[in-house]
């Protein structure tokens, strides 16, 4: 018994090791600090009359933690003992005492057992750096902790060490417990209980970890004789069979204190206060408390046991690759690249840290070392910009330079591999010539397998360093340290702003797009259940109406019954899960600082906006934007004023203007439907603007929103109507993306037209829709369709669709600070008719220029307002020509921009002596503001972000130096917006999956060859020939047989979402209900099983929540008193309460 006692004191200190090691672990104490420690506060306390105080602070401490007087009691009574254990203990570990009493084993092996045994603790669980203590609390710590918690009053060893989160204070802890149980927990029996149950799953938890590692050290070594390098290090001997029987004894004796402690939650199971929920649930929420506490200890226990296993696989290759009797010089050689390979992965590791700390906002103070004074000094209000510029410069100087020294090795590597290969070919017969390929291929993946093993232990500690790093940027968030982040910042357009610190940085690292978790969690029960009812309903509408239609399924089957039923009950059982106390904290807190915001942009008098071209939120003034708003009316001329509210006006002639149509059949019965307002919906229309910081002065752009507005049916019923008839005979000039514009110039290079002369031409139409000439547009959507041969369209007459049109474009109504006003000049940005007829007006204008290039052979391309040209002319004749364009028509201004390298989209374009060359081109008011990953999106919106990303950097690119360049670029955005290097890496590796080396560690291109072979790949999806396809599809014919066969393919619902075969439905998306999607299919599947409706193809779609952008700057109208009749006042719609300042 005192053998295993010895064998036990070896390992548990090991177990503690493992539990502190799964947060910031702590500095072990020697026993001799603490028997110092212990002795001179004997020596120097005083008695004094009041009592012993030391005693009162250790029984206040226990109360505090749940104890009573009796457990307090029997700890006072033991501790004497428990001092002198320890002694004991620390006596037979430093090898002071050679014989202690002749019932014990000689002290020299028991010396050597403990030490070993400690040392296992510290060497193979515990890997990070130990923090070190204050004085004060290595004294608390030896006096208390150490003997209560390592000895009982049997004086056996206790393997369980309390764990971080059990020591913050007891308000907190009692706060977060109630959050997990959903319960007051007021009563001091109720926290009691709670409590002291607490503990005791904290330390099964543990315990089972601790046995579940060593249980796989054991089988594991049992089977193949194998054991970590660090045990055998430890026990200074390779006998397999005494560090088996250690294990086994050890085991033997958590498995009985495992036992121990569920026999203690047995007996405590009838002591359970009546006034708390049921017991199952409270144990059920209490088991996942202590499993989210311990995350980083099961990360722990799983790479160790992963670990092993590496090692053994790794063992027995060498072992194999030994059989083949090498020569010295081979394992040199074999040295020489495992070397190699070591120093590659130290830089890895340090590039996955430096990744780490860009990621955790916490830069190397190397990074805030600038001079700000110096640059304030020489560029003013633009120092802060230029600051950060240089600092992005930086991070992607310092990637790149990870970057070649990784491949600098990977060179020499891939070099020493090859010279052995070469070397065992020349030194092989002909019979020898397949042990040679099996020794290759056995060598290739030793040295894989050995790479891959270290991989995972760098990605181990980058894990460990990620806690640490997030929990000193928490501290910094304190500080009030001023530096210029590299991050996309929030730009404050006002002296003074009263939002505070936190506040504005939750703005910038949000940003427009984020989406706060679980945010229909904070609802009321009341409203959860109404909410479930109504998905519901949404969700069955859609089913039994396809049901009906293509299956014949009668309303009333048993089978459609049942299906509700059970989605009644998932849907229910989902909304109703509780959460997390974590999630639930984190879904507060969030939801109150987004109404602290709202209410100081309020107070404030702001206007928080998101900004044209950058992405980011803007805060302006209100005054400021109704002096520019005014000064724009006052220039474009283009908005009167009205009198009176011209809502119902508009309405009724819409009204009248539609049934007129169809009373003499120039529609049909459903695009009457398609265009009809509905009296309950319509809204009068609104104009807001928005922002363009990275313009002098901060001009404004207006935008009407006339979602609601009674013309908004007729607008996207023309818009559908017009615009596939023009893409169709306009593909020749239209510039449909980028990837159209590279191919066009790729085919202008490879005719020869391409010289080094050539010229690059850009410019783009100064106000196009509000300048747009109203009249003058219809008159041209007319000869548009006249001059290719359309006198109807869906059987409509064009004199119809001209009327249709001039009431879109004519009661362009909208109100604005409470004043209503008339666009008589232009269309509204915002409705879907306008764009289309500015594209046909377009049409118009660019027939003389494209005329004048088509004769030479020029590309001339065109989208929307922006133009791109080539010529081979001077460049005086250029600006003759583009001045003779500035004058055909008044209303159409051109910016122009000649050169042999210019921007145009997002691509750049270079003429480099005749050579095209082009990258990816950012925009200087870019900000790399992407989707953030911790919001609540779902997880395709994060993976399609960086594979567009990747994809658009591969096929905008021309060489690789350019490729790589904006791969950093590319890393760093989504690093600035929370997306783990891991998440980047591995899209990066299934997208070159095909290519990429497998011996390289980063997801890198390694030649020119592979670069342009995937290039070629993904240039050869054509973006013309799916547009085309479009266009094919959505064109309608004008002969009354293919009308008939267009009308007849109407669905009798109109619902655009079910097609046959394929069956769509929509869900509420957020973190707490992911698994709704995967439940629904297995419902559907399980209900419709050996029925003809499981042939369909059932689509989970999702819709989102409200995102900052929507809650913070919501558009609506506010309410307009006016002498109009009581449906004026009805139609407009209450301001919302959580909105900021309207504009």
């Amino acid at each position: 018994m005192t053998q295993s006692n010895d064998k036990c004191n070896i390992v548990h200190e090991n177990d503690l090791l493992l539990q502190d090691g799964q947060n910031e672990s702590v500095e072990g104490i020697s026993s001799t600090q603490i028997r110092a420690t212990e002795s001179a506060d004997n020596t120097n306390k005083k008695l004094k009359c009041h009592g012993n105080k030391k005693l009162q602070r250790f029984k206040r401490k226990w109360r505090a933690r749940g104890l009573n007087e009796e457990d307090i009691m029997t700890l006072i009574n033991t501790k004497s003992h428990n001092i002198s254990e320890q002694s004991l203990n620390e006596s037979m570990t430093n090898g002071q005492i050679e014989i202690l009493n002749k019932r014990k084993r000689s002290s020299s092996k028991q010396n050597l057992t403990n030490k070993s045994m400690i040392s296992m603790g510290q060497s193979s669980i515990s890997q990070g750096v130990l923090k070190k203590m204050k004085n004060s609390q290595i004294e608390r710590k030896s006096s208390i902790d150490n003997n209560s918690d390592r000895l009982n009053e049997n004086g056996d060893i206790c393997f369980y060490k309390p764990s971080r989160y059990l020591k913050m204070s007891r308000k907190l802890l009692l706060h977060s417990l109630r959050l997990q149980l959903n319960c007051s927990i007021k009563r001091k029996n109720e926290q009691r209980f709670t409590l002291s149950r607490l503990v005791l799953f904290d330390k099964l938890f543990c315990l089972n970890q601790v046995h579940y590692l060593y249980q796989n050290y054991l089988d594991l070594g049992v089977q193949y004789q194998i054991w970590p390098d660090d045990l055998v290090q430890i026990m200074e001997s390779n006998e397999s069979d005494n560090i088996q029987k250690s294990l086994e004894e050890y085991l033997i004796l958590l498995k009985n204190r495992i036992n121990q402690h569920d026999n203690e939650l047995m007996i405590q199971s009838s002591s359970c206060p009546t006034t708390l929920h049921s017991l199952e649930m409270i144990d059920q929420r209490l088991k996942d408390f202590v499993r989210l506490h311990h995350i980083d200890l099961v990360r722990t226990v799983n790479y160790q046991k992963n670990k092993l296993k590496d090692i053994i696989y790794e063992k027995r290759l060498f072992n194999q690759i030994s059989s083949y009797h090498l020569t010295e010089v081979q394992y040199q050689a074999i040295d020489e690249m495992s070397t190699i390979r070591k120093k590659q992965l130290k830089i890895f590791e340090d590039l996955t840290i430096f990744e780490q700390q860009i990621l955790c906002h916490t830069l190397p103070k190397t990074f805030d070392d600038i001079p700000i004074a110096k640059y304030q000094n020489l560029f003013g209000n633009e120092a802060n910009k230029i600051m950060q510029e240089l600092k992005r410069r930086k991070l992607n100087d310092h990637l790149k330079k990870y970057e070649l020294k990784l491949k600098h090795y990977e060179d020499l590597y891939q070099t020493e591999i090859n010279m052995f290969e070469s070397k065992l070919i020349e030194i092989s017969s002909d019979y020898e010539d397949t042990q040679s390929n099996i020794l290759m291929t056995l060598l290739k993946c030793y040295l894989s397998h050995h790479t891959n093993r270290l991989i995972r232990q760098i990605r181990y500690k980058e894990s460990c360093v990620h806690v640490k790093l997030v929990r000193q940027y928490r501290r910094h968030l304190l500080s009030e340290q001023q530096i210029v982040d590299v991050y996309p910042q929030i730009i404050v357009d006002v002296p003074k702003v009263s939002l505070n610190r936190l506040q504005l940085d939750y703005l910038s690292q949000s940003g427009p797009n984020y989406i706060r978790s679980n945010q229909s969690f904070l609802h009321s029960y009341k409203y959860q259940e109404k909410h479930v009812q109504q998905e519901h309903k949404n969700i069955m509408n859609v089913i039994t109406r396809y049901l009906i239609r293509e299956h014949h399924i009668p309303l009333t089957a048993t089978i459609i019954r049942e299906f509700s039923q059970q989605l009644e009950t998932n849907l229910h059982q989902q909304y109703m899960t509780p959460l997390s106390y974590l999630n639930i904290y984190q879904a507060r807190k969030e939801f109150k600082l987004m109404k602290s915001i709202q209410y100081r942009l309020n107070e404030g008098n702001y206007i928080l906006r998101e900004t044209d071209k950058s992405g980011i939120f803007h805060i302006g003034n209100s005054a400021d934007y109704k002096k520019k708003a005014e000064a724009y009316r006052k220039k474009t001329g283009a908005y009167i004023e009205l009198d009176s509210n011209p809502l119902w006006s508009v309405f009724d002639k819409v009204i009248i203007l539609l049934n007129d149509l169809r009373s003499k059949k120039y529609i049909l019965s459903w695009q009457l439907d398609k265009m009809m307002p509905n009296r309950e919906k319509v809204q009068l229309a609104y104009l807001y603007f928005i922002p363009k910081p990275h313009k002098i002065g901060t001009p404004l752009r207006p935008i009407v929103s006339s979602m609601n507005m009674p013309t908004t049916g007729i607008s996207k019923f023309l818009d559908k109507l017009i615009r596939p008839i023009f893409d169709k005979h306009a593909r020749s000039t239209t510039i449909i993306d980028g990837v159209d514009l590279i191919h066009r110039l790729e085919a202008y290079t490879t005719n020869g037209y391409l010289k080094p002369k050539t010229y690059l031409c850009t410019f783009d139409i100064t106000d196009l829709y509000t300048m747009l000439p109203q009249e003058e547009s219809l008159d041209i959507l007319i000869e548009f369709l006249v001059q290719h041969g359309y006198q109807k369209v869906q059987n409509i007459p064009i004199d119809i669709i001209r009327k249709l049109a001039l009431i879109v474009i004519k009661e362009n109504v909208f109100v604005y600070e409470k004043k209503f006003y008339r666009q008589v000049i232009g269309g509204a940005m915002g409705s879907a008719f306008t764009l289309t007829l500015a594209n046909i007006l377009m049409w118009k204008w660019e027939k003389q220029l494209v005329n004048q290039l088509e004769v030479s052979n020029e590309i001339y391309g065109r989208y929307v307002d922006d133009i791109f040209f080539t010529s081979n002319e001077s460049i005086e004749s250029i600006d003759q020509m583009l001045d003779q364009a500035n004058n055909f028509h008044p209303n159409i201004k051109l910016v122009r921009q000649i050169g042999r390298s210019i921007p145009f989209l997002d691509v750049f374009i270079e003429n480099s002596n005749g050579t095209l060359k082009t990258s990816v081109y950012h925009k200087e008011a870019a900000e790399p503001y992407v989707v953030p990953f911790g919001s609540d999106h779902p997880t395709h919106v994060f993976r399609n972000t960086v594979d567009t990303a990747i994809t658009r950097a591969i096929r905008y690119s021309t060489t690789l130096a350019e490729f790589e360049e904006e791969i950093r670029q590319m890393k760093l955005m989504f690093l600035y917006n929370g997306y783990p290097p891991k998440h980047i890496d591995w899209r990066l590796t299934t997208l070159f999956s095909k290519i990429l080396s497998k011996h390289f560690i980063l997801p890198m291109l390694n030649n020119s060859d592979d670069f342009s072979y995937l290039r070629h790949h993904l240039l050869r999806t054509s973006t013309d020939t799916a547009y085309d396809i479009k266009i094919k599809r959505s064109t309608t014919h004008q002969t009354q047989h293919e009308y008939m066969k267009n009308h007849v393919i109407q669905p009798i619902d109109n619902n655009e979402l079910t097609t046959r075969k394929r069956l769509i439905i929509h869900r509420r998306h957020e973190k707490r209900l992911n698994n709704n999607r995967r439940h629904i299919h297995e419902l559907w599947n399980s209900v419709f099983h050996g029925t003809e409706v499981i042939n369909t193809a059932l689509m989970v779609g999702t819709y989102l929540n409200q995102n900052l952008k929507q809650e913070l700057c919501a558009r609506m109208i506010k309410y307009i008193p006016s002498a109009g009749s009581n449906q004026e006042n009805k139609t407009q719609r209450q301001p919302d309460k959580r909105a900021a300042n309207i504009q």
